[in-house]
Order: structure tokens, then C-alpha cells, then sequence
């Protein structure tokens, strides 16, 4: 196996593994969503989140190093550029949702105010589009 071959798979790896977590943190922020939950387990969303920053980084690590060989190409490319673009509304997102993972840890969905429940509906509704977009990006490369 050469070092290349060895990266794309920590990279594919990576990816799968964030897909399953995210698809495990929007499963329990549903119920929450829907009164299933009144809040959600705080151990476990924080546990979550630092994994999605350490698995976020370790795309971004392994994502440059495929990207420098062939970067003349890529650059020019429109799924690339496509691709890019979602990573960064998910790096933003990412963000956004450390900032309001505490509440979501402390309070009922219905108890908060209309404007909160849209940033929450609103990230989650960018989270799955970005992670989408990414993921058909992607395979649009040909690389």
C-alpha cells in the first residue's frame, strides 16, 4: 500500500465515521426536537462534538495531502470548488453548534423562543445539506 493509498483511506474512514456520528446526533436532536427528549445527554453531545472537530481536522490534514499533487487541476475544477464550499458552511456550522450545544443540554425544544428554534432547525437542515453536497462533490471529481 502505498502513502497515498494509505491517506485516501483514512480520509474515506474519517468520513464514514462523521457520517455515522452525525446521523447518531441528529437521530437523539430529533427526539429532542419532538418532545421525545427534553434535553439532550450532555456527556454524549460534547463527546460528539470534540469527535466531529477531531475528525473535521483529520480531513482537512489528509484532504490537503491529496490535494497538493494535483492541485493545478483541482482548482479549476467546479465539483472541487463545490466541494469547498460545503466543507466551509460545515467548519461554520460546526461552530454555531458548539455555541448552542448547551442549550439543547439544558432546556426543552418548545421552551425556547421562535428565533432560537430557527437557528437550531436552520443548522441542522445546513448540516445535511452540506454533508450531501460534500459527499456528491466528491464523487464528481474523477480522481
Amino acid at each position: 500500500m502505498t502513502l497515498y493509498s494509505f491517506i485516501l483511506t483514512v480520509h474515506i474512514v474519517t468520513a464514514t465515521s462523521l457520517i455515522g456520528a452525525v446521523l447518531f446526533a441528529d437521530h437523539l436532536a430529533f427526539a429532542w426536537l419532538r418532545g421525545k427528549r427534553a434535553t439532550l445527554p450532555k456527556k454524549t453531545m460534547g463527546y460528539i462534538h470534540r469527535g466531529m472537530y477531531i475528525g473535521l481536522g483529520i480531513m482537512i490534514v489528509t484532504g490537503v495531502y491529496m490535494f497538493l499533487p494535483i492541485r493545478e487541476y483541482l482548482l479549476y475544477e467546479t465539483a472541487f470548488q463545490i466541494k469547498m464550499g460545503f466543507l466551509g458552511a460545515l467548519l461554520l456550522n460546526s461552530v454555531l453548534i458548539g455555541k448552542l450545544l448547551h442549550i439543547s443540554t439544558t432546556h426543552t425544544f418548545t421552551s425556547l423562543s421562535r428565533k432560537t428554534q430557527c437557528i437550531f432547525l436552520l443548522s441542522g437542515g445546513a448540516s445535511g445539506v452540506s454533508w450531501f453536497g460534500v459527499i456528491v462533490a466528491a464523487n464528481l471529481l474523477g480522481v
